[in-house]
């Protein structure tokens, strides 16, 4: 488990088209102690992250729309170079993840997630 006086300078962005699922897991990681939003399209992830410096983020790798979560990862990482990331996915998905890039299965526990994203800053 994450020092609580680090993890509250830790800013996550959780990005899932599934409401429930993106809320609950920014509830979760604020409950650890971080700062923690959710988003549920592309537009609006993009939206919070142009607004505010966010230190990592967590994105489903089917966002149902014209985007995937690796391309969504990809312009993220234009407008804030230093993001770390974890990409999460339910199923088996036909898109090619950039080498460096860490995909967990869905469900993931918090504590995984957390010590995914925040391990030597996922590349």
């Amino acid at each position: 488990m994450q020092d609580p006086g680090e993890s509250a300078k830790r800013s996550v962005l959780v990005v899932d088209p599934n409401r429930f699922l993106a809320r609950t897991t920014a509830q979760a990681l604020q409950a650890q102690g971080f700062a923690a939003e959710a988003a549920m399209t592309a537009t609006s992830a993009l939206r919070f992250i142009t607004a505010k410096p966010f230190d990592a983020a967590i994105i489903d790798v089917d966002l149902n729309g014209r985007v995937s979560g690796v391309e969504l990862l990809r312009a993220m990482r234009e407008l804030r170079p230093g993001l770390s990331a974890v990409l999460t996915t339910g199923g088996d998905q036909d898109v090619e993840i950039p080498p460096n890039v860490v995909v967990m299965r869905k469900p993931c526990r918090i504590r995984e997630l957390v010590a995914t994203i925040f391990r030597e800053d996922a590349a």
